[in-house]
């Protein structure tokens, strides 16, 4: 694994080998979904229709949150720090209601994709 990588998958894993393991495991399909969220964020492209299936979906909102976090640290001109702090407690509560059956993954998905379109605006 790259040193960057490594360095990148620690942080992420806050302390949890178990979570350090799972997550080198999955880095390059996660950065492929930060890139795309990234790009929606940014305007540039249409954003990306998230999966509709519960455990995948779940990984989206995971990498919206991680996306979100990062642009409200750097305090872009284009991502207002509030409101990224505001989606990023959306997506959270996105990802834990996809915990319940009774909610619509799909309500989730079209929820998710619309917070980027709105905050790229």
């Amino acid at each position: 694994m790259e040193p960057g990588v490594a360095q990148a998958v620690s942080r992420a894993a806050q302390g949890s080998l178990s979570r350090a393991s799972a997550l080198a495991n999955r880095w390059e399909a996660d950065s492929r979904i930060r890139a795309q969220i990234a790009a929606a964020l940014s305007g540039q492209e249409p954003a990306a229709v998230p999966p509709h299936e519960r455990q995948e979906l779940a990984r989206w909102c995971e990498q919206t949150i991680e996306v979100l976090r990062e642009a409200a640290l750097s305090a872009t001109p284009q991502l207002d720090r509030d409101r990224c702090i505001g989606a990023a407690l959306e997506a959270i509560a996105w990802a834990e209601s996809l915990k319940e059956q009774f909610v619509s993954p799909r309500l989730v998905a079209t929820l998710l994709r619309e917070s980027w379109l709105e905050l790229a605006r």
